[in-house]
């Protein structure tokens, strides 16, 4: 796999890492949308070829709505390890 993919996976699985952890929902999706707009117009595997993200100011969005949030509570088990565990 090209080494600048896997880089653009590893900064959105960051990214959704720090969404989760952020206590305020609106300035989680906002920082989050921050972040995909400059992944977006910088990135070499963005989606948008260089003439669109010179065009781009950013991505389109509705606003957040506070208070129209679902909390969750995920209690998930332990991944199997793909690998043998010694």
């Amino acid at each position: 796999m090209d080494l600048d993919l896997l880089d653009f996976r590893r900064q959105v699985a960051e990214a959704y890492s720090q969404y989760r952890r952020t206590d305020h929902p609106v300035r989680a999706v906002r920082n989050f949308r921050r972040f995909k707009d400059t992944l977006f117009a910088s990135h070499s595997q963005s989606a948008l070829d260089a003439d669109q993200r010179l065009r781009l100011p950013g991505l389109p969005y509705f606003p957040p709505i506070p208070g129209f949030e679902f909390p969750q509570s995920w209690n998930l088990p332990p991944a199997p390890c793909p690998l043998r565990c010694l």
